[in-house]
């Protein structure tokens, strides 16, 4: 995700119509492995493939417009809504969740503290990002991504056999709505025009997006449904400040992030991974 977002750094494309493309990006990426998708009867596995489209219409296109103003890092500032609503709606939903947690007291206290490390240290390794204004915009997209994603999609495919697969179905299904709710919006604003058709800069923004998000999207999603609580993936993506700041030291983009922040955040990512198996 990092890469993802920080792209449009450097492209400054329109979020809205970056997101289009980039999910018919993906959504082509994706036509080789329909023969190895599974496709379920009808059930909530559907509900969440397209809620998720939605969320990702929404969000990416909040994520982008930021990025493209400030740095991919803005961006990040939902992970820790998304981390803390999760674990929490988790704990919630699932009645066996809370009792596995507190069954080793050490390992809750240590995930506890990995969490909490983390939530903190991602305000503080450049403050200038966090702004409130900037809060105020991605909160709700973390939100959005704990709920629907997070959340619904663990609840509906961690009994499935055959996860991977369905993952597969379930990244399709989402990003083929995806673009056709982000034209549905870019045709009824009457923004449509012939250069969006061939658009050269936009095309190479969107496929450079779309291949970075589509790996992260079924790493992380993976991960969300393996996990005892689908917050402990979101731990391991909130990293992505660091390796944004790591980015910037390669290219020599002046970065005032502060790296002793940057290893608390991957030692609470680390501690996490020790107290989560």
């Amino acid at each position: 995700m990092a890469a993802g977002v920080e792209s449009n750094r450097s492209f400054r494309a329109d979020g809205l119509r970056l997101n289009f493309w980039r999910s018919v990006i993906s959504a082509a990426m994706l036509l080789p492995a329909i023969p190895f998708m599974t496709w379920p009867m009808p059930s909530p596995f559907y509900a969440a493939a397209l809620m998720r489209g939605v969320i990702i219409m929404v969000g990416l296109m909040v994520m982008f417009d930021l990025a493209a103003k400030h740095s991919g890092r803005v961006a990040s500032l939902h992970q820790p809504v998304n981390m803390l609503t999760g674990f929490f709606v988790w704990l919630l939903v699932e009645p066996t969740a809370f009792g596995a947690l507190i069954a080793d007291p050490i390992k809750a206290t240590g995930i506890i503290a990995a969490l909490g490390g983390m939530m903190l240290a991602i305000q503080f390794l450049r403050q200038n990002d966090s702004s409130w204004q900037a809060f105020l915009k991605v909160a709700p997209v973390g939100v959005m991504f704990a709920i629907g994603i997070g959340v619904f999609g663990k609840y509906t495919m961690q009994d499935a056999p055959n996860v991977a697969s369905l993952l597969l179905t379930y990244v399709f299904i989402s990003e083929v709505l995806t673009a056709v709710l982000a034209a549905g919006v870019i045709a009824s604003r009457g923004q449509f025009n012939k250069r969006d058709l061939r658009p050269p800069k936009m095309f190479v923004a969107a496929t450079c997006s779309a291949a970075f998000f589509l790996g992260n999207d079924i790493c992380t999603l993976l991960g969300i449904v393996l996990a005892p609580n689908p917050s402990y993936a979101i731990v391991i993506k909130m990293l992505c400040p660091v390796w944004i700041m790591v980015w910037h030291s390669m290219k020599g983009h002046k970065d005032d992030a502060n790296p002793l922040v940057g290893f608390t955040m991957m030692g609470s990512a680390m501690l996490l991974a020790f107290c989560a198996v």
